[in-house]
């Protein structure tokens, strides 16, 4: 009865919530971990019930679990589940590379 679906928001090279240094903007040269990041509200009925999913929570997620400034070859996407008419629950997310 229910349905779920990722629609991809789209891919950057960098992206930061943080203050970055010109030394930040320098491709690392090994990215070893991809660390991923999301942001949600719930959804009753069709209105949102919790504040609106935001892509910088969803960075901000990703980069707490890292000493990075930076995320890179980032893949932002939007989730969807839902039963239609009952509830659901719509994430930002955010999955990138780190050092």
């Amino acid at each position: 009865m229910g349905t779920g679906c990722s629609i991809a928001v789209g891919r950057v090279p960098m992206i930061s919530t943080h203050t970055v240094t010109a030394a930040d903007l320098v491709r690392p040269p090994m990215l070893t971990r991809t660390t991923r990041g999301r942001s949600c509200t719930w959804i009753a009925f069709v209105v949102p019930v919790t504040p609106l999913a935001r892509l910088g929570e969803s960075i901000d997620d990703a980069l707490a679990s890292t000493s990075a400034a930076a995320l890179w070859d980032v893949r932002i996407s939007y989730e969807l589940m839902y039963v239609p008419f009952v509830f659901g629950r719509g994430c930002y997310v955010v999955e990138g590379r780190v050092p």
